[in-house]
C-alpha cells in the first residue's frame, strides 16, 4: 500500500465512502433523507439501510420532528478524545484567556490538518467562554492568516505540493490564487513572524496570526485573531501581544528559543 498521501483506489470501500459522504453532508446542516439521496445520488433503500446503521451506532441521529436526520453524540466523543489527546489545548488555554483579556476581543487556536487549518479552541471576549460553533472548523491554508502561519517552517517546495492537492479556489477579491503570490507573502512573514489575511477567505474580516513552536522548533499550531485593515497601529499592537503569547505557549511546550 503507497504512502498517505497516494491515493489506491483499490484500497477504497465504496459503503464507507458513502456512508463518510452522509456525515460530511450533515457537518453542514441536519437534513431529510430526501434531500441526502439527492445530493449524494443514492437510491432510497441504500440509503435508508445507511442511516439506520450510523443510527444505531450513533453516529446521525434522529431529529424531533422524526423527518431530519444531524450528527450524533458518537462523533463528539470521538473529537472530544482526540482533542484532549492534544496536548496544546492545555498547555495554551491560560495564555489564551489571558491575552483575551488583554486585546478583548476573540482568539483562536488552530493546527495544521493535511493541507488545512482546523480551530482546535476559540475563547470568546464575553465572560472568555469557549465557542465550540468554531472547534473543528477547517479552513485553507493559502487565505487565512492562520493557515499561513502554520507553513512558514514549510519548504516552498512543501506548500507548493499542498496546494497543488488542495488547490486554491478564490473566495473573495482579496484571495491569493497562485502560488507565487502566497509563497512571496510566506517569505516576508518569516521575517516579520507573523501572517496576515485582508479579507481573503471573507471580504469583511481581516486576521493576523503567530505560529507556536515546540521542543524541536517546529511549528505545531498558531494563534490567531481579527485586526482592522485600516489601522495599522491597531495591527502592530495584536501582532505584539499574540507574538508574546505564542511565545509563552512555545515555552510551555519546550521551546527554547535563543
Amino acid at each position: 500500500m503507497g504512502t498517505d498521501q497516494q491515493l489506491d483506489e483499490r484500497y477504497m470501500v465504496g459503503t464507507l465512502l458513502k456512508a463518510i459522504d452522509i456525515m460530511n453532508l450533515l457537518g453542514d446542516r441536519p437534513m431529510q433523507p430526501a434531500q441526502i439521496a439527492a445530493q449524494l445520488d443514492l437510491n432510497k433503500s441504500t440509503l435508508h439501510r445507511m442511516l439506520y446503521t450510523l443510527e444505531h451506532a450513533g453516529y446521525v441521529e434522529r431529529m424531533q420532528d422524526g423527518r431530519s436526520y444531524r450528527l450524533g453524540m458518537k462523533l463528539v466523543q470521538l473529537a472530544s478524545t482526540r482533542l484532549n489527546d492534544v496536548q496544546i489545548l492545555t498547555e495554551a488555554k491560560p495564555h489564551l484567556l489571558q491575552l483575551v483579556k488583554e486585546i478583548h476581543q476573540a482568539v483562536h487556536l488552530g493546527i495544521l490538518n493535511r493541507n488545512s487549518a482546523v480551530f482546535i479552541d476559540k475563547i470568546d471576549v464575553m465572560n472568555t467562554i469557549r465557542m465550540y460553533s468554531a472547534i473543528g472548523r477547517s479552513i485553507p491554508i493559502h487565505c487565512s492568516a492562520i493557515g499561513k502561519a502554520l507553513v512558514l517552517d514549510r519548504s516552498d517546495d512543501e506548500v507548493q505540493l499542498m496546494l497543488a492537492e488542495a488547490g486554491m479556489e478564490r473566495f473573495t477579491p482579496y484571495t491569493l490564487t497562485t502560488p507565487d503570490a502566497l509563497l512571496a507573502q510566506l517569505q516576508q512573514a518569516r521575517i516579520d513572524g507573523f501572517t496576515h489575511d485582508d479579507g481573503e477567505h471573507e471580504a469583511e474580516v481581516c486576521c493576523v496570526a503567530v505560529p507556536v513552536y515546540d521542543y524541536r522548533g517546529s511549528i505545531v499550531a498558531a494563534i490567531s485573531t481579527a485586526a482592522q485593515r485600516e489601522s495599522k497601529n491597531d495591527q502592530e499592537y495584536l501582532v505584539a501581544q499574540l507574538k508574546r503569547t505564542a511565545q509563552s505557549i512555545s515555552r510551555s511546550l519546550g521551546y527554547d528559543a535563543v
